[in-house]
């Protein structure tokens, strides 16, 4: 391989990295103002609106009540079966994502759809993503619940009954995992944010779970069989998690 091919190679090797640079770079330039302190820049993400665009306007038009799941890769993996016969199931759910995100196509995968029942579990994204933004901690908690309570306050507005899953925590994984999850706090920020939602008086058409007691038992200790790797559940934890929704939807 002569000079001038080492250099294409070494160029497009490094492209990637680049526009991820660039990308980011970006994204703290728009959002620098004087208000906002530069310990407290936000990253900004691409929209996925995208993604469920077709599927929503295929949407049968029965007269079926309508269960919507919103949130990130554990309600993309959730099978959820709906807690009486009758209703027409609907996920919208994608794997990596951000409330920033989900507010961008919150009207239209979730309010434009009309459904009955929302039931929502996200916010753990935003949180590993203070091990990259570190300077940007409290402001990305901050925002995360802020969107979440948008979610929910914008669903209870239209009479929607919503089910809110607080965060599940990150499980125990390999060791490396488990030490990445104390280095960044990812867990005390999860808790955080929880404390908050599971604090909240009670409201009509408002169903707070705490995930807690779904998979860690009293003694801080994780259920065998739950969770699949530190983010993901399991068949046997979704199985818990369904049980534990559908009771609160029959009350």
């Amino acid at each position: 391989m002569n000079l001038r091919s080492i250099k294409i190679v070494f160029f497009l090797t490094l492209l990637p990295l680049l526009g991820i640079f660039i990308f980011y770079g970006i994204s703290s330039l728009r959002n620098t103002s004087p208000a906002l302190k530069k310990k407290e820049k936000l990253p900004v993400y691409p929209s996925n609106n995208y993604v469920y665009a077709k599927k929503n306007k295929l949407l049968p038009g029965s007269k079926k009540k309508r269960i919507l799941l919103f949130g990130d890769s554990r309600i993309k993996q959730w099978r959820y079966t709906a807690h009486a016969p009758g209703y027409l199931i609907i996920n919208r759910g994608i794997s990596g994502e951000v409330t920033p995100q989900m507010r961008m196509r919150f009207n239209q995968d979730v309010i434009k759809l009309r459904p009955s029942i929302v039931i929502i579990q996200a916010g753990i994204n935003d949180i590993i993503s203070t091990s990259v933004f570190k300077d940007s901690t409290d402001a990305i908690v901050r925002r995360c619940n802020e969107n979440l309570e948008y979610f929910v306050k914008k669903l209870l507005e239209r009479n929607v009954r919503v089910v809110f899953i607080s965060i599940i925590p990150p499980a125990p994984a390999d060791k490396i995992t488990n030490q990445l999850m104390r280095n960044n706090s990812i867990a005390k920020h999860v808790d955080q944010i929880n404390r908050k939602w599971l604090g909240k008086p009670v409201r009509k058409n408002l169903y707070i779970l705490d995930s807690s007691k779904i998979f860690i038992d009293s003694k801080g200790n994780w259920l065998p069989g739950v969770s699949r790797d530190a983010l993901h559940i399991a068949d046997y934890g979704y199985d818990k998690l369904n049980k534990a929704v559908n009771r609160l939807l029959l009350k």
